[in-house]
Parts: structure tokens; C-alpha cells; sequence
């Protein structure tokens, strides 16, 4: 997009450039520069990073621009290229001051078919040989969940959209999220907000859900604030369709009160973050390493034992008592590297080991839970148990000791992709029934997938 663009407070000095937004990002390549003392002596910039917090524009076809956290990224002469963060665009004025957010509206893929709801209808005609089709012309609330944090309501809409073509009339459901906040957001808050909600989608319909078009609200003491567009770097992808008799668990599969997942996944968030990012990151991408994978799946697993069972051997009184025992047992001649070390393994004497905290996560779920989602019977759980913690022992230290017990699963890729993908499910399994659903159903739901058919 051609258009005209300034600093705030500075319509004055306006130069003309182009915008662009693909995958690769947002640029902004002027035809000259702004004229402040950064910008005068080329010299400069180098070894530097000008940022300019906000750039406003407007382009040819009179709409209103603002680009958010632009850093420069090249020079040509009396040109300037920026790479800004965010790029806020609305028919109306943007005012020089980033907005504060009071709602936002995003789409996400897969979300028609994971929310599915069937709008359209026919009925018979009154000639004979006819039919009516009947299509509602308002929006259709299908989900609605209050918080009293991350949001103050959340509503899932679908409509149906209408398209007439001579000889053809497509009629596609569509569908987005509403979210209205207690107090208005920042841009960088509620892209945080959007990502978690897909994290959460992302879990309940066992593909990724990635995030298609986002629009903001800000806060405005009018009776009509301007509506805006916000592009950004979203992580996007090609997954084909998934429908909903194929999902982990869709929207007409959640009670009343497991829909209150929605509200319990930010409720916790602070507190799970570091095992949605670890579980997360083993489905976001195919290109990431066998090995990484599963030692994030283990992690994220530790870590959720840790934070919502702690995991102590004793009391910390009485564990205080033998560390002060065994710290003045060093002998006194010891190496000082030694000494230290070993005074830090103390410090962790009192942790549950891998081994304790998977047996005790296997035994807060059902026995047929455990079975169909590690692939195993009762009288195995015990061995696959040790088994990865033999294969979490050798990938972090390369112990010779424990080659042979992990031989066949370390040489067989085959087989290590499908350990993978029974570590992810059962970590969901844990986390999702921990935040509200019912166990029962989230296992069927996972483990009916296709690949853990077997």
C-alpha cells in the first residue's frame, strides 16, 4: 500500500513510502526519511537500531495506519526501511497514542468445524416439488463463558455468510471469538490473550489452531469507536481439515460446566504456563528433532507434577536437619569445586524423583486411562515407567551404562515418534482433566485419534 507517513506530532514532516505485510513480516520502505537528527548524518546508524515506538500513515485510499514497536532494518541513500512489530489499520482515525483494548474479535482455523453448528435449514415448499432453504440473517451465540480473570466474558458467534454468484449461491458457516476485558489491554497484552486461546484450541481439537484474522475494539468514550485491523507475525501453517467426529474433544462434547475450561485455562495460566509452552511446542511443528520432543514431553510432565503436587520426600523441617548433617560430613580437605557441587545436590535431596512423580500422575487417573493412552497393561505401566526414565537419563547425560536398556527404542525411529505421541496425550489428558474436563471422555476423545489406533 502507497500512502503518506509521519512520527506523532509531526504530520508536517509526512514522506511518502510503501507497506507491505506477507509472511515474512511487515516493511515499511520509505521514499526519503523523517527529518530528525538520527536521520541526518547517515553515519549514524551504523552499529545502531533507531526504534521508533509509533509511525502513523495514511494511504491512498484514505486509510488510517499505525505501526507499533518499527525498528530500522536498512538504508539506501536518503531511503528508510523499518520492520515494525504490529500494524494497526481502521477506516477511522487512530489518534497518535497506541489504543487501549476493550475487546477483541479473532478467527481461528479449524474453529467452524470444532464449534459446529448446523444454521441452515430446509424446509418443504408450499408448490409441490420445492423446498425453502432458510438461512438466519443474525449472528448465532453458540459459546459464552464469564471470568474474573484474563476476561471479563467470552463468546463464540457463528454466522452463516451468503454468496451470490449468476447461475450459484454458496452458503458457508463462519465463526469468531469475542472477548471483552475487565480493563482495557495493551496490543502486546492482548496478543498474549489470543495466543492462549489458541494454545487452548490447539489441545481440544488435537491439530494446530492457527490464528487468521484478529480485530480490535479500544476503549473510546464515543458511541461508535473505530474497529481495527491488527496484522502481526502469527505463527501460520497448512493443516488440512479436521472434522469434528475427529477431534480431541469438540465444542458439542463439553458439558455446561466443563466449558468452564475457558476460564480455568487462564485462571491457571500463570501458574501452567511452563508446561502448555513445553507440551505445545511438541505439536506446533513437524520439523523439530525426535529426541527434543520428548525430552520436552518429559519436562512438561515433571513440571506439572511439580506445580500442582509439589513432591516432597519429608518435611522441610526435617530435611533441613539431615541437609545440616550431611554438609558438615564433607571432609574438609575436599576439592572446593567438590564441595560446592555437592552442596548444591542438597539442596534437591528432597525432590520426589522422575520415576515417583510419573507412578504418582499414572495413579490420579483411571487404570483404563493409563493403559489406552501409554499403549500398555496394567502389569507393564511399572517398566514403560522406567523405560523413560531410562531414555530421559541417557539423552541428557549419554551415560554408557544405559545404552542397552533404551537400545531398541533409541535405534528405532518409528518407534520413538510413537512414544511421542502417547507421552502427548496422556500429558493432555492430565492437564485438561486438571482444569475441568471429565476424564473419561477427554481419553476416548485422544485415544481414538488415528494415530494411536495402535
Amino acid at each position: 500500500m502507497r500512502g503518506g507517513w509521519w512520527l506523532p506530532q509531526k504530520d508536517s514532516d509526512t514522506v511518502a513510502g510503501e507497506l507491505s505485510f506477507s509472511e515474512r513480516g511487515i516493511r515499511l520502505v520509505l521514499d526519503g526519511h523523517f527529518d530528525i537528527p538520527e536521520f541526518r548524518d547517515p553515519t549514524t546508524l551504523f552499529g545502531s537500531r533507531y526504534k521508533a515506538p509509533i509511525i502513523l500513515g495514511r494511504t491512498v485510499d484514505g486509510e488510517s495506519c499505525m505501526l507499533l514497536r518499527s525498528v530500522i532494518s536498512g538504508f539506501s541513500g536518503g531511503s528508510r526501511s523499518f520492520a515494525p512489530r504490529y500494524l494497526l489499520i481502521s477506516e477511522g482515525p487512530l489518534g497518535d497514542c497506541e489504543p487501549q483494548i476493550a475487546e477483541v474479535l479473532v478467527h481461528y482455523s479449524h474453529l467452524e468445524d470444532w464449534g459446529s453448528k448446523q444454521l441452515v435449514r430446509t424446509d418443504r415448499g408450499a408448490a409441490p416439488g420445492t423446498f425453502n432453504i432458510v438461512v438466519p440473517t443474525n449472528r448465532v451465540e453458540t459459546l459464552k463463558v464469564e471470568s474474573d480473570i484474563g476476561f471479563q466474558s467470552l463468546t463464540l458467534w457463528t454466522a452463516v455468510a451468503q454468496q451470490f454468484k449468476p447461475g450459484e449461491v454458496h452458503l458457508a458457516h463462519r465463526s469468531h471469538f469475542e472477548a471483552v476485558f475487565h480493563l482495557p489491554e495493551t496490543i502486546d497484552s492482548t496478543t498474549h490473550f489470543v495466543g492462549l486461546l489458541a494454545d487452548l484450541l490447539t489441545l481440544l481439537i488435537g491439530e494446530t489452531a492457527y490464528v487468521t484474522k484478529v480485530r480490535v475494539i479500544p476503549k473510546s468514550e464515543g458511541a461508535h469507536p473505530p474497529i481495527i485491523d491488527v496484522f502481526s507475525s502469527w505463527v501460520r501453517g497448512d493443516s488440512g481439515p479436521v472434522r469434528a467426529p475427529e477431534m480431541c474433544c469438540p465444542l458439542d462434547r463439553l458439558s455446561s460446566e466443563e466449558r468452564a475450561i475457558f476460564a480455568s485455562w487462564f485462571k491457571h495460566a500463570e501458574e501452567l504456563k511452563p508446561v502448555y509452552d513445553l507440551l505445545l511446542s511438541t505439536t506446533r511443528s513437524a520439523k523439530t528433532h525426535l529426541q527434543m520432543d520428548f525430552l520436552n514431553l518429559i519436562q512438561a510432565l515433571e513440571t506439572f507434577h511439580r506445580r500442582v503436587y509439589g513432591g516432597q520426600i519429608t518435611s522441610d523441617q526435617d530435611y533441613d536437619a539431615v541437609r545440616v548433617v550431611l554438609r558438615n560430613a564433607i571432609p574438609s580437605g575436599t576439592a572446593p569445586e567438590l564441595a560446592e557441587k555437592l552442596k548444591s545436590l542438597l539442596d534437591y535431596g528432597n525432590e520426589l524423583s522422575l520415576k515417583k512423580r510419573l507412578t504418582h500422575l499414572c495413579r490420579t487417573l483411571k487404570r483404563e486411562s493409563v493403559e489406552s493412552l501409554l499403549g500398555v497393561s496394567e502389569d507393564g505401566v511399572a517398566r514403560f515407567l522406567q523405560l523413560l526414565v531410562d531414555m530421559r537419563n541417557f539423552r541428557t547425560h549419554y551415560d554408557e551404562k544405559l545404552r542397552s536398556r533404551v537400545r531398541e527404542i533409541s535405534q528405532d525411529l518409528v518407534a520413538a515418534y510413537n512414544v511421542n505421541l502417547r507421552l502427548r496425550a496422556f500429558t493432555t489428558l492430565l492437564l485438561l482433566t486438571h482444569l475441568g474436563l471429565e476424564e473419561t471422555k477427554l481419553a476416548t476423545g485422544l485415544s481414538s485419534q488415528l494415530h494411536l489406533a495402535f
